[in-house]
């Protein structure tokens, strides 16, 4: 791999998106091409986990609620669930 982490680092600084960075580390791979489509798949599938920002929003429950606010604050709720 050519790109080093300074240079990843910069080009996150410009503002460029998960993806960009994925391609840009794909181009400048050096083993990239030799390696089978399964092997290219996993690379890729690992570096968009690395690079890209996933969020997923869920609706919530009363569990769901009940944890985030003991966890923030148990202390509010005098630690009861």
């Amino acid at each position: 791999q050519q790109l080093g982490e300074s240079e990843i680092l910069a080009m996150r600084s410009q503002g460029l998106r998960g993806d960009d960075i994925v391609k840009a580390l794909v181009s400048n791979s050096a083993t990239f091409a030799g390696k089978t489509a399964f092997s290219q798949e996993k690379y890729i599938k690992k570096k968009r986990k690395k690079y890209c920002v996933e969020v997923t929003f869920r609706r919530p429950c009363a569990r769901s609620l009940c944890e985030a606010v003991h966890l923030k604050s148990p202390g509010r709720i005098h630690g009861l669930r």
